[in-house]
């Protein structure tokens, strides 16, 4: 009786453990953005990502990523500028479309809290006539 009494613990600590929670939650809520463009342009915001339409002439798009977070990394840059980031911020300097009617790139970044993250992503679709 003793050793089936211990075998029905082992086996319940068992399924316990299994069913702790030590994978990364990749659907946590930690951060929302904030853009401001320097020159016109169009924003449709969602809740990680955000699609901008600016017309074709050089100008800053500023991301501010809010929230509670240790850090961000950005994993992919659109060849349509060029990319700094820095303490919860993002900025794209957008050159000026030569002879080209439009150009579309996606800037991709993650954010990370403890073993917590969140992909988010910025498209931006430069037009000569907006």
């Amino acid at each position: 009786m003793k050793i089936l009494l211990t075998t029905i613990t082992v086996v319940i600590c068992l399924i316990i453990s299994g069913c702790s929670s030590d994978e990364p939650d990749h659907e946590a809520d930690l951060f929302s953005l904030a853009v401001q463009l320097e020159g016109e342009g169009e924003l449709a915001m969602g809740i990680h990502d955000c699609e901008i339409i600016v017309p074709g002439n050089q100008q800053y798009i500023s991301i501010d990523i809010i929230g509670d977070y240790d850090y961000f990394r950005v994993t992919a840059v659109p060849d349509i500028g060029m990319v700094t980031s820095g303490d919860k911020r993002i900025k794209i300097l957008l050159t000026n479309n030569l002879g080209e009617t439009s150009r579309t790139g996606t800037l991709e970044f993650t954010v990370y809290k403890g073993k917590s993250w969140n992909k988010g992503t910025v498209t931006v679709l430069s037009l000569i006539h907006i």
